[in-house]
């Protein structure tokens, strides 16, 4: 009998070893979507702001700025330029500009380009 309990003592072990194992995993899993999740968020809250602060810019000056200097210098625009490229074209100084953006985050390093 002494063998029969130390066989379910194993056995339980093993169970709540595998249990909290796949809740390490779960829980990992959740940080990882929820990492993804900001950071997509990040691109389209930049995109906002910009176009917030041209919008800004042309009601009180009747026109767009120029380029992103004139909008970090002037109306306060702080981004990671480390992971973020902006391509701000400016058609002209009454309509809104194209902007896109680039998000080098998880991008492959050329480097590493075969």
């Amino acid at each position: 009998m002494i063998r029969k309990r130390e066989k379910k003592s194993n056995i339980g072990l093993i169970v709540g070893l595998i249990i909290t194992l796949l809740v390490i995993v779960l829980i990992i899993s959740g940080i990882n979507q929820a990492k993804a999740s900001i950071n997509s968020n990040a691109k389209e809250r930049l995109e906002q702001a910009i176009k917030n602060i041209a919008v800004q810019a042309y009601s009180i000056e009747g026109e767009y700025p120029h380029t992103i200097a004139e909008m970090e210098e002037k109306y306060g625009l702080r981004y990671d330029k480390e992971r973020f490229f902006i391509d701000y074209d400016i058609i002209a100084s009454n309509i809104l500009p194209d902007i896109f953006i680039v998000d080098k985050e998880g991008m492959v390093p050329e480097d590493d380009v075969s």
